[in-house]
């Protein structure tokens, strides 16, 4: 690598005129020095200068540039690419770039590997997206080292954006009263949180989706139904949403909320395969990660708005990177948006239009 040196001994020159001409610093109103910037400029391209404008960042302060932290594991940092899109273009109208890091299993549990890991990282802040398996100890280091943090879809005290899950389960049942259904249930294939170690390795949807379902239900009068299936990973998704209606037939709900769009749609498979109508007989809603996701479903769900989490995680990192004095901002949730389709019969007419007819079957759910 060229030095500032080696050019002023090629040039003739000070290594201090060589470095004020370089950085831009040097006066050239007169001829002279002019032609001698120009040969410095000259010889300096002829050797392969290159500027270390990471040494240039450090004397500044200022990379430009946000690290999006995540867990080496995909489950325990799922994210869809509107969460990076909404991230990068937030990022990029403040003029700076963002750097995929990943952390592993050993850098988050090691008492001195995660500040290494951090002290080494060429950045102004952090956006964290590890939803699971998290802890005080690990939520400590970044809060303790001098680079601003925010998290994302994951729920905490402070300092996080995420999805407003809660508030999606309550406008779901609030949907499905509005078209008439009374009986209506929530199912999902996730186990809760018992021990602590389980607790650390769950999303925070999976308390709050049928929290917020409990709590709508209760405010509307009416008697609510959770049928929550353990998932091991080893058994096939249509065995569980067999199991899961079985469980509830009994209860003849009109309308179920399902824990995500697989389970939905895992749901609406059995249900046509036993001859129960969808949606005459039985209605399905839930929760999808954006718009695409839906696209080929036909089943209504209340839309997770991830490009507003990025785009406003990225909003709140900046407040603090040109506020250093700011204090911690209390947890944000985003509101989610409601897309009927088919599944429910609420849509708007031209979708309604291009969906094929469902042949009627049995009213009920019934146990074969």
């Amino acid at each position: 690598m060229t030095t500032l040196k080696e050019i002023a001994q090629e040039t003739g020159v000070s290594i201090c005129t060589v470095s004020r001409v370089l950085n831009g610093k040097n006066r050239e109103v007169w001829p002279g020095p002019a032609q001698r910037a120009e040969r410095i400029r000259k010889i300096a391209r002829k050797l392969g200068y290159r500027v270390n404008t990471s040494a240039r960042a450090i004397r500044k302060g200022s990379f430009h540039s946000i690290a999006f932290v995540r867990h080496g594991t995909t489950r325990f940092s799922w994210y869809p690419q509107e969460l990076l899109d909404g991230l990068e273009d937030e990022i990029a109208h403040h003029g700076y770039r963002l750097a995929m890091e990943r952390l592993d299993e050993q850098q988050l549990t090691h008492p001195r590997t995660l500040p290494r890991f951090l002290r080494e990282l060429s950045v102004d802040g952090f956006v964290v997206n590890i939803v699971c398996r998290m802890n005080d100890s690990l939520i400590k280091a970044f809060a303790n080292y001098d680079r601003p943090t925010v998290w994302t879809n994951f729920r905490y005290h402070q300092d996080c954006v995420f999805p407003d899950d809660f508030g999606a389960a309550r406008e779901l049942v609030e949907r499905l009263c509005g078209l008439g259904h009374r009986r209506i249930a929530y199912i999902a294939f996730d186990s809760m949180p018992g021990k602590d170690e389980e607790a650390q390795s769950l999303h925070y949807s999976v308390e709050d989706r049928p929290a917020g379902y409990a709590q709508a239900m209760e405010a509307a009068g009416l008697p609510s139904r959770v049928a929550i299936r353990p998932h091991s990973g080893q058994v096939l998704r249509l065995d569980y949403a067999d199991s899961a209606l079985r469980e509830i037939a009994a209860w003849k709900p009109t309308a179920i909320i399902a824990g995500n769009l697989p389970e939905a749609a895992s749901l609406r498979a059995v249900a046509r395969a036993r001859g129960i109508s969808v949606p005459d007989d039985l209605a399905i809603a839930t929760f999808a990660p954006d718009i695409e996701a839906l696209a080929l479903s036909a089943i209504s769900a209340m839309v997770l708005p991830f490009r507003q989490v990025g785009k406003r995680a990225a909003d709140l990192l900046f407040h603090k990177l040109n506020h250093r004095e700011a204090q911690s901002f209390p947890p944000e949730s985003v509101a989610c948006t409601w897309r009927p389709a088919a599944s429910t019969g609420d849509m708007p007419g031209y979708i309604q239009a291009a969906e094929p007819a469902e042949t009627s079957g049995q009213k009920t759910l019934r146990t074969p």
